[in-house]
């Protein structure tokens, strides 16, 4: 769409063409000084009429130019005619003119330069008038002229004008054409000189803008300087010059600005206009008019036009030289180069000698795109770039799309010229330097400036400052993170090789670790040996995938700085061979760094190709030791004299058998081995001390065979605790620890202890909350009810033991609150104190503490913790076993309140049908549907270990279970979610294929899903379960029943219709078998339409049939009628019932007595028993015949014949007693009837 100021613009110019339109209407005057020939013609110099209609009308008159010689270029030709006869008001004369490279005549080539004259006289006149503008060539010297005479309503003035636009004609007045044709003729002729303003170098307009406030854009304030040049390049004198200009609303004209070569201007109400006066031919004066104008507004284009005419030439537009278009207006736009996408340098780095640093000798090349993105032209633009520090410039290596480079060094200059507007035109820069010193960083920026707009910088496309400078940094990919590759073996037939079928799937971790974007990143890996790539399994999160096989390479494209980026790369390998490991590396290169192999992150080694074994010792019961304490003092400690036996079991849970398995155990301190103790199930005790070392050869896979060592010691002092751990080599799994069962930890020493209460859950605090004023705040006047739990997970007896606990701060203790299962309450304020007493060994005895404490103020938390010591442990602190962190306070916030799961289920079935606000699904054999659940969280807190079980229907099978599922038990899957936040929700999905053999009947599949977590209330669980259904029909294929009474019937005698449809039917029709092949389908339609079926009843259908006829020549017929039925799955049942027909033939009169005058016809009906031969005769008694009615072929049934009691002689009938014959065939049969008149 135009702006406002083009479309303002505009309305001014055509405002100022219909000015010069109206002020030259008379453009076209003689004057003397361009007369070049005078030439009398004399009627006999015509030489004659063409063909055209009506010939007398046309003449032609051929002149040859002599002297002088006329310069090519235009001329025009006044005519001057003579008429003679009578003269009328409606006559026209049409004349035009030709030369050999002017156009031709208008009715020899539609219309042309037609000039259409105009008589209004009403007397015989002779006339001067402008028969038209021609070209005169070099070799040319003929003209030609056509002269028309024409009548309005002659049929050559028809012809004539037929094809000619009516818009194109000039005004004629319509009136009667009275008298002859009379004689027109040429009289003389006159050649003038033509001036001219239409060739596109004539009148040219250009414009200089001033950008005042400097800020790159038309507003207001800024000016416009015109220049305007006008030159003649016709061939005669063009007089009376004049240049008018009208200004655009967003301009002012700014006095005292004008100034012009010749004449004068003047300036009023926005109009400009120059009085130029005479304008010499063929371009032997150039007139020069200039004049300024000040923006009023903000604009983005602003146009303007003039126009020049004078006496002998119509306005004609100025021109902008500055575009290809001709005659345009000149429009001021303006460059742009602000947006920082406009002026770009980016930089390639060659590393050439691979060593990931910028290092002499090193090279870069940097490519600068420059962009006009404004509406103007940007004049003279030139680009200027600094060598950059630590670097100099590559010979010859600088380029450019366009211009001319000036200077290379110590600055960078190249002129390129003019850049066209609106992105007609990239031009690209690029030069190279060489690095002379090493350096972290080299940082350049070029400028962009031109003449019509201000100086800019280059911007770096790969950061997101704009217009900064680009600083050539490099990426890294060789730290011990940047580049990981992890494999997950799938043993798919659990043989505990690597064998054919099994698969790896590989995960590959890619971050730069270097200040600088790596780019063009490629990642390429060979498909390992006796493997082959899993279609459809490669995955990148970044780049795309150029080839899986027999290499798998990801062109990653860029990579951000500083681990600012991860990308992903994952693919699957298929084993095809079996093979004892599977090596595998993959490697990364960049424009910027080497190529740079992967790492297996399980391993120390830095950059080793990640292997595949598999683990023979990986199992969490693998190797087990236990301690038996034998106190032999009986002082309930570690003593001097006490033994402990240790037993170690060696467990092999992999799928590979263990070789050269070693176990060894160093002699614990403070203790000796006591000798002859040590015993192992297999293998050979190669030594005792101070390490025992049992050597076992191997151990069978699967965890079929267990090895049990054990030995004794002995201690040499009173210590508190003895710890103790073995350890386990073989070649394929390395060095194991064994580990203490008894704990919680993984691969933890073996502890003899005394008492202790540091286990996990040895001391534990829990909390309840009474949320008294419902507010859900700890808030003055609530209850904190705390329990305290403590167990002695040591090995000897805990005496004396004391738990103590601090009142909470902002509560107050409840009076009489304290109980506990053992022991003497010795206070309860400040501090609750109670004396416990002995705590048994190993877990043989709890002993639980309750008391409550009221608050006095509303707080965010209250935290609380206790304490338990005895003689021979130090104070132990509680521990809060809802929270991870061991030993850490109770604490008491308004976290406690509860969030809220919802879920909802639904079915997507094939078939379904909608009743009121219920969908019924069904599903066929063997078909497959879709089960859609969504959890929502409804509550403020984020739902934690989220746990969804959807059961399914046993004669269902589970599929594409999305996302994926944790896993499936019996009829029930499982999925595990960490967490949900507030207010979003989770949608799961699987598929349900329904068994091909279901049980005859209804069969109703019921889907359940039943959603729980961590955080939730128990006890209001309502919106935790869903279900939805799906029914299965298996119907069995029921017949109905029909019967039809009477089973034989006249013709003329009607059929009861009785019908029984059965269960499960849904679509259902009677039909009726004719004889003759028809089928009758819609007798019973209105019965159906009607009639609610319930099955299982009889229905008579009301409407009865009645036969009518017989439709063959058999003396009887049988219909057959069948109902037939449709169930769900469209299986057709139906039953039949027959019923036959017969017909006997009757003569019938409508009346016994006629009278012809009162009833005019006698009706005689007559049935027949089939379609047959009939014949009706009228005798009276004497059995005289009188009349034949009718003899011919009759339909079966009852037929009628009207006769009107006139005789086979026309004559009426007399009154008397008659008698009617009906024959046909054998049949025959009479009726006796009176004639009365």
């Amino acid at each position: 769409m135009p702006s406002k100021s083009i479309q303002v613009n505009a309305f001014c110019l055509h405002t100022a063409a219909i000015l010069l339109f109206l002020l030259l209407a008379a453009a076209s005057a003689q004057h003397p000084d361009n007369l070049i020939k005078y030439v009398k013609i004399n009627q006999l110099a015509d030489i004659g009429v063409d063909s055209f209609p009506d010939s007398s009308n046309r003449h032609t008159v051929l002149y040859t130019l002599t002297e002088p010689q006329l310069a090519p270029g235009r001329y025009r030709i006044w005519a001057r005619s003579t008429y003679s006869g009578d003269s009328q008001p409606n006559e026209h004369i049409f004349s035009t003119v030709r030369t050999a490279d002017s156009l031709r005549t208008p009715f020899d080539n539609n219309l042309g330069p037609l000039k259409i004259l105009r008589d209004t006289l009403e007397t015989a006149a002779t006339i001067w008038r402008d028969a038209g503008a021609f070209f005169l060539s070099p070799d040319t010297n003929i003209i030609q002229m056509h002269h028309y005479n024409a009548l309005f309503k002659d049929v050559s003035f028809q012809k004539l004008v037929e094809d000619v636009d009516p818009a194109k004609l000039m005004e004629i007045v319509v009136g009667d054409s009275i008298g002859i044709k009379q004689s027109v003729h040429f009289d003389s002729l006159k050649i003038l000189a033509c001036p001219s303003f239409k060739l596109l170098t004539d009148v040219l307009k250009t414009d200089y803008f001033f950008d005042n406030d400097g800020s790159t854009t038309l507003t207001a304030g800024d000016e416009i300087e015109y220049t305007v040049w006008i030159k003649n390049s016709g061939s005669g004198i063009a007089h009376n010059v004049t240049y008018l200009d009208t200004l655009a609303a967003e301009l002012s004209f700014i006095d005292g600005s004008a100034t012009t070569s010749k004449g004068s201007v003047v300036h009023s109400n926005g109009i400009i206009q120059a009085n130029i006066g005479d304008v010499d031919a063929f371009e032997n004066e150039l007139i020069i008019i200039k004049f300024k104008v000040r923006v009023n507004q903000h604009a983005k284009i602003i146009g303007n036009q003039g126009f020049v005419f004078s006496d002998e030439t119509a306005p004609h537009p100025t021109d902008d030289p500055d575009t290809d278009a001709p005659d345009d207006p000149t429009f001021t736009r303006l460059p742009d180069f602000s947006d920082s996408a406009n002026i770009t340098k980016q930089d390639t780095f060659t590393d050439i000698d691979n060593d990931g640093k910028i290092t002499p000798g090193d090279k870069i090349d940097y490519l600068i795109t420059i962009r006009n993105s404004g509406s103007g032209v940007a004049k003279n633009v030139v680009f200027t770039d600094t060598i950059p520090q630590f670097t100099e410039l590559v010979e010859n290596s600088v380029s450019t799309t366009k211009g001319t480079i000036i200077s290379t060094s110590p600055v960078l200059n190249i002129h390129i010229g003019d850049v066209e507007p609106d992105e007609i035109e990239i031009v690209s820069i690029q030069f190279q330097v060489v690095v002379t010193d090493s350096a972290d960083m080299i940082a350049n920026q070029g400028f962009v400036s031109g003449d019509n707009f201000p100086e800019y910088p280059t911007d770096d496309p790969d950061t997101e400052t704009p217009n900064d400078e680009t600083r050539t940094v490099l990426p890294d990919f060789s730290g011990a993170a940047d580049l990981l590759k992890r494999g997950v073996f799938v043993d798919t037939d659990q043989n505990g090789l690597i064998s054919p079928e099994d698969s790896i799937f590989y995960h590959i971790t890619i971050k730069n670790s270097g200040p600088g974007i790596a780019h063009n990143v490629v990642f390429s890996d060979s498909i390992p040996q006796n493997t082959s790539f899993v279609e459809g399994s490669a995955f990148t999160s970044k780049g795309n995938i150029v080839s899986t096989s027999p290499v798998f390479s990801v062109d990653i494209g860029t990579v951000a700085a500083r681990n600012a980026e991860l990308v992903d790369v994952r693919f699957s390998v298929l084993v095809t061979q079996s093979a004892d490991s599977i090596a595998n590396q993959g490697s990364l290169i960049s424009d910027e760094t080497p190529a740079q192999p992967t790492d297996d992150p399980d391993t120390e080694p830095a950059d080793d190709a990640t292997v595949i074994r598999l683990a023979h010792f990986g199992g969490e019961n693998d190797f087990l030791k236990t301690d038996q304490f034998i106190d032999a003092d009986g002082s309930g400690s570690l003593t001097a004299g006490d033994f402990i036996q240790y037993t170690i079991m060696l467990t092999n849970s992999g799928r590979g058998v263990a070789i050269n398995v070693v176990f060894t155990d160093t002699i614990p301190q403070f203790t000796n081995y006591v000798e002859g103790s040590a015993a192992t199930s297999k293998g050979n005790i190669v030594s005792t001390s101070p390490v025992l070392r049992v050597e076992i050869d191997s151990i069978a896979p699967n965890s079929s065979e267990t090895v049990s060592i054990s030995f004794r010691v002995q201690l040499t002092a009173a210590v508190s605790q003895i710890g103790n751990q073995g350890w386990v080599r073989s070649p394929d799994s390395g060095i194991e620890p064994t580990d203490d069962p008894d704990t919680d930890a993984p691969d933890d020493p073996t502890f003899t202890r005394l008492p202790s209460f540091s286990g996990k859950h040895d001391i534990i605090k829990t909390s309840s909350f009474e949320d008294l004023d419902n507010s859900k705040t700890l808030s003055p006047g609530d209850v904190i009810n705390y329990t305290i739990v403590i167990q002695n997970s040591g090995k000897g007896v805990a005496h004396q033991v004391t738990f103590t606990d601090t009142i909470p701060n902002y509560t107050v203790y409840v009076e009489g609150s304290i109980s506990a299962t053992k022991g003497v309450v010795e206070s309860s304020s400040p501090v609750v104190k109670i004396i416990i007493g002995d705590i048994a060994p190993n877990r043989s005895e709890r002993i639980t503490i309750a008391f409550q404490v009221e608050l006095t103020h509303a707080v965010k938390q209250i935290a609380n913790q206790g304490f338990i010591n005895s003689d021979q442990t130090p104070d132990q602190p509680t521990d809060d076993p809802e929270t991870e962190p061991k030993h850490d306070p109770t604490i008491v916030d308004d976290s406690r309140f509860y969030t809220k799961l919802g879920i909802r289920q639904f079915v997507k079935t094939d078939s379904f049908i909608v009743s009121g606000n219920d969908t019924i699904h069904f599903a066929d054999e063997s078909d497959i549907y879709r089960v859609f659940v969504l959890i929502e969280n409804t509550g403020d807190l984020s739902a934690s270990s989220i746990v969804l079980e959807c059961t399914f229907p046993d004669s269902t099978e589970p599929l594409n279970m999305v996302p994926d599922y944790q896993k499936i038990h019996g009829d029930t899957i499982f999925w595990q979610i960490d967490s949900l936040a507030a207010s979003q929700q989770m949608v799961f999905q699987y598929d349900a294929r329904l068994s091909s053999q279901m049980p005859e009947g209804e069969n109703l599949l019921i889907h359940s899903a039943t959603v729980r977590c961590a955080n939730e209330d128990p006890s209001n669980l309502f919106d935790n379960s869903a279900m939805d259904s799906v029914w299965n029909v298996v119907l069995p294929l029921l017949f109905p029943q029909i019967q039809a009474d009477p089973s034989s019937v006249d013709v003329t005698d009607s059929i009861q219709i009785r019908i029984q449809i059965p269960q499960y039917k849904t679509d259902y029709d009677l039909w009726i078998y004719l004889p003759d092949g028809h089928i009758e389908k819609q007798f019973a339609d209105h019965f159906w339409q009607t009639t609610s079926i319930q099955p299982d009843i009889w229905y008579d259908i009301p409407l009865k049939y009645y036969p009518g006829r017989l439709t063959t020549e058999n003396a009887e017929e049988e219909l057959i009628f069948e109902i037939r039925t449709f169930d769900r799955k469209n299986r057709e049942a139906h039953a039949r019932t027959a019923v036959v027909v017969h017909s006997t033939n009757y003569l019938v009169l409508d009346r016994n007595v006629f009278r012809p005058n009162i009833d005019h016809t006698l009706g005689i009906s007559f049935k027949l028993s089939y379609q047959r031969t009939a014949k009706l005769d009228i005798y009276d008694l004497s059995g005289k015949h009188i009349t034949s009615i009718t003899e011919d072929n009759y339909q079966g049934g009852w037929n009628t014949y009207h006769w009107d009691g006139i005789s086979a002689n026309g004559q009426l009938i007399g009154s008397g007693v008659y008698i009617v014959t009906l024959r046909s065939g054998e049949f025959k049969d009479w009726k006796k009837f009176i004639i009365i008149r």
